[in-house]
Order: structure tokens, then C-alpha cells, then sequence
């Protein structure tokens, strides 16, 4: 069964959230947060360490049986911040941080909007955002308070 992106990236969101809700930022510091960008497809590709803490769960959720990296970025934001993450192929996320944990998230190729969504941030506790269909699978973004 084919899940539509923009469901699959609200069920990753709802399946791999955890922890207690952006420590850093309900506590009034800083919060660096971390994306990573990932290709998930069918096609081989080798174990990569950097993806050990998620690739068993990005499996589960999309099905694809090779995730392979493709780059990464963070950003350090004080409370109401706003910054941008830029990431590999013209990608970048807009990040607003809220109060208690919260960010809003909103993900460019370009100028074309991606996604748009609301998360908890929580330290060490990666959300996934994904499911944009790209090279014959699927670009993911894992985004982890540091």
C-alpha cells in the first residue's frame, strides 16, 4: 500500500517523536538543533554510521530497505528564534522555535515549499520529517535537538 508524502511524513512525525519536549528551550537557552538529510530507497548502499540511532526506524515506518546520507546541518536559536538549516540540492528548513519544546518547521527545494508542520523538540530525541518522493524513493529529514 502506498502511503501519500505528505501522510507519511505526519505518521514519522507521530511514530518517532519522544522524550519530554525541548529541555533547552523550555528552560529559556539556546537550542541547536540538527537536520540530517537522507535518501531512502531500494536500491544497495552501504551501512553508514551516522545513521545507526534512526535507519531501524525509518525502515519500519517507510519501508525502503537502504537509507543513504546525503548531508547535514544545524543551527543554534535562542527562544522565538528563527533560522534556516541549509541543506544538500538547493533544500533548506525554516525553523521557528516556540515555547515548551515547540518548532515550527518548514522545508524548501528552491523556493517551492515542501512541508509545513509543527513539532516537540526534545534532546536527543529525533523527529523525522519526510517522505518527499525523489530518485525513485523518498528524501527524509531527521531533526535532533542537540
Amino acid at each position: 500500500m502506498k502511503i501519500p508524502y505528505r501522510v507519511a511524513a505526519v505518521l514519522a512525525v507521530w511514530l518517532l517523536a519522544g522524550g519530554n519536549g525541548g529541555e533547552a528551550v523550555a528552560q529559556g537557552n539556546p537550542a541547536t538543533v540538527q537536520a540530517l538529510m537522507i535518501q531512502a530507497q531500494n536500491d544497495s548502499a552501504p551501512m553508514d554510521r551516522r545513521l545507526e540511532r534512526v535507519e531501524f526506524r525509518l525502515r519500519r515506518v517507510f519501508g525502503f530497505q537502504f537509507y543513504r546520507y546525503l548531508g547535514e546541518g544545524s543551527i543554534s536559536l535562542p527562544p522565538g528564534g528563527e533560522g534556516a538549516i541549509r541543506l544538500p540540492d538547493g533544500h533548506r528548513l525554516q525553523i521557528r522555535l516556540g515555547g515548551k519544546g515547540k518548532a515550527e518547521v518548514r522545508w524548501f527545494r528552491g523556493d517551492e515549499a515542501l512541508l509545513s508542520t509543527s513539532v516537540g523538540l526534545s534532546r536527543d530525541a529525533p523527529i523525522v520529517l519526510g517522505g518527499i518522493p525523489a530518485n525513485g524513493g523518498k528524501i527524509i529529514i531527521v531533526l535532533t535537538e542537540q
